[in-house]
């Protein structure tokens, strides 16, 4: 059972060896023995592993046996490791591409026709690795609301249902849902309290680019700095619940559009100021930079702890410091804000450049 009571830290896996076209058509135990090793030296205690949706399930009625074995094998190799798994299911959308089945057309994901196949492929995956120790939790999808969109009282209507779908299979086993920075200002298919009710976990993916914080801000500012412990806070003020965990599950940045030097400072502040506004998890995006030859926006290349032969980068160094320090320390009680008077864009901009100046995290 995950304990969200102390700090942990992981990393979103992106295999060094093909990426994850590599990963699921041409599994190599070898390979991700070599990559789940060098990340636990790093001091990883969890990865979050995406499930290509249209790969694991090609067809109505089909889900591939070979896909799930791999995943298994996966699965052994993590626990080798040591390394506790978070499995996201509908993935959806992965650096920058989206994976769709053609019998769950994009418009209709979100009905009562799509249930049965999307149901049939979260009870496979289960079956599958319900009892293997490594695994940890499920992860619905990978940034959903940017593939499928939906009112959120539709969204979350969903998204109770799945929920419910997969603790039908393993009553005790978390289950969170990756939404990116959109439904935290303004309405995009999920909304946070409606993340909150059905799982009980607040979700952050930070990033200053994607954000549009950089773009925004000066480089100094805090809200470039430490926006995902910002992020924190403004989830916690939507669920109206100054106690709930909130995982930062994404964050990163990339030398394609900040000095590289400074990047491992970035990574400090984050994880500081967030053990100081209560953020349980750290799970940096990625584990692997991207061979440059793959088409990838430039951003998406540099992203990792460990190059493409494993060894550790000047972001592996200081993610190995701060999670030695930080690791095991008990959660820290955050305080609760009133949320931003309107759900929309500027005014949530607002609301947490006032936090920044009136209530400012400091670094623990």
């Amino acid at each position: 059972m995950s304990d969200w009571r102390t700090t942990r830290f992981g990393a979103n896996y992106v295999p060094s060896g093909g990426w994850y076209d590599g990963l699921w058509k041409e599994f190599r135990a070898e390979d991700v023995r070599a990559d789940f090793s060098a990340l636990a030296e790093l001091g990883c205690d969890h990865l979050r592993v995406q499930l290509v949706w249209p790969w694991f399930h090609p067809e109505p009625g089909t889900v591939s046996r070979e896909h799930l074995d791999r995943l298994v094998r996966l699965m052994d190799e993590a626990e080798r490791a040591k390394l506790g798994v978070w499995i996201c299911l509908f993935t959806g959308w992965l650096s920058g591409f989206a994976f769709e089945p053609a019998f769950v057309p994009r418009g209709e994901f979100f009905t009562d026709g799509a249930r049965r196949h999307q149901a049939e492929y979260m009870r496979a995956v289960a079956r599958a690795v319900g009892g293997h120790p490594a695994l940890e939790g499920f992860d619905l999808g990978n940034e959903m609301n940017v593939v499928w969109s939906a009112p959120t009282d539709t969204g979350d209507a969903w998204l109770a249902w799945a929920v419910g779908c997969l603790r039908e299979r393993i009553p005790d086993l978390p289950v969170v849902c990756g939404i990116d920075h959109q439904p935290l200002f303004g309405a995009c298919t999920f909304s946070p309290a409606g993340v909150a009710r059905s799982t009980g976990v607040g979700i952050v993916h930070a990033y200053a680019y994607w954000s549009g914080a950089q773009q925004r801000y000066p480089p100094e500012h805090p809200l470039v700095r430490r926006l995902g412990p910002y992020l924190a806070r403004l989830f916690r003020s939507y669920a109206g619940d100054a106690s709930l965990p909130v995982w930062l599950q994404e964050f990163g940045q990339s030398g394609s559009c900040w000095p590289a030097d400074d990047i491992p400072n970035l990574m400090e502040e984050a994880v500081r100021a967030g053990v100081a506004e209560g953020v349980c998890w750290f799970t940096w995006w990625a584990s692997h930079d991207v061979p440059p030859d793959r088409g990838f926006h430039p951003f998406e290349l540099d992203l990792g702890l460990l190059d493409l032969q494993n060894r550790p980068k000047p972001t592996g160094v200081r993610f190995r410091q701060l999670s030695e320090r930080w690791r095991g320390r008990t959660v820290a009680a955050a305080g609760y804000c009133p949320p931003p008077p309107e759900p929309e864009t500027e005014s949530v901009w607002s609301w947490l450049e006032r936090q920044a100046s009136e209530a400012p995290i400091l670094l623990d």
